[in-house]
C-alpha cells in the first residue's frame, strides 16, 4: 500500500511539474524575453512573435511545445510512427484532463485561502483530497489504454523522456546551459 501511494504521489508530482512547465511555455518571463531578444534560436520554441494588431491572440507557444514534447517523447522512447499517431491524442487528451482538474484545485484552495474561514478551507481540502483520487483513477484508467496502444516497456520509456523534456525545460526556462546529469 505505501509503494502505491509512494508512486501515486510521484506520479502527480511530475504531472504537476508537467502542468507547470506547459503553462509557462505559453507565457514569457522578463529572463526568456532577453534571452530570446539575444539569441532568438536557442530557445525550444520557434514559433513567431505576433503582430501588433494580433494582441491578445495566442502566439503558438503551447502548440510548438506539445509539437516539441512529441518529438522528444517519439524519439526518446523509439515509438514508430503509427504508435505515435494512436499514442498521443490519448496521451495529451490524459493531460488536459489532468490539468483540468489540477486547476480546479488551486482555484477552490486559492479562494479558500482569501477567505480565512476555517469551514471553507477544511472544504477546500477535503475537495483537494476527492480531486487527487479521482484524478490518480484516472490516470490509472488511461494508463491501461496507453500502455494497451504501445506496451507497458515502451509507456515507460514515455513517462522517463517526459521527464527527462521537462527537466530540459526546467533547465532552460531558468536560464542554465545544460541540467546536471
Amino acid at each position: 500500500m505505501k509503494l502505491t501511494t509512494k508512486r501515486s504521489s510521484l506520479q502527480l508530482f511530475v504531472a504537476i511539474l508537467c502542468s507547470l512547465v506547459w503553462l509557462a511555455a505559453g507565457t514569457t518571463s522578463p529572463a526568456s524575453a532577453k534571452a530570446s531578444a539575444a539569441a532568438p534560436d536557442r530557445g525550444i520554441c520557434c514559433a513567431p512573435q505576433p503582430e501588433p494588431h494580433q494582441k491578445g491572440k495566442k502566439d503558438g507557444r503551447p502548440e510548438q511545445f506539445k509539437k516539441d514534447l512529441q518529438a522528444f517523447i517519439t524519439k526518446e522512447a523509439g515509438l514508430t510512427a503509427e504508435e505515435a499517431q494512436r499514442f498521443f491524442p490519448v496521451f495529451f487528451e490524459m493531460k488536459e484532463k489532468l490539468h483540468s482538474l489540477e486547476r480546479q484545485n488551486h482555484r477552490a484552495l486559492r479562494k479558500a485561502a482569501q477567505s480565512g474561514n476555517e469551514k471553507d478551507c477544511q472544504r477546500a481540502l477535503d475537495n483537494q483530497n476527492r480531486l487527487n483520487l479521482k484524478a490518480c483513477k484516472m490516470e490509472q484508467q488511461y494508463t491501461q489504454r496507453l500502455v494497451r496502444i504501445v506496451g507497458a516497456k515502451k509507456y515507460a520509456k514515455v513517462l522517463e523522456a517526459e521527464h527527462k523534456f521537462g527537466r530540459k525545460m526546467f533547465h532552460r526556462m531558468a536560464g542554465k546551459k545544460r541540467p546536471r546529469k
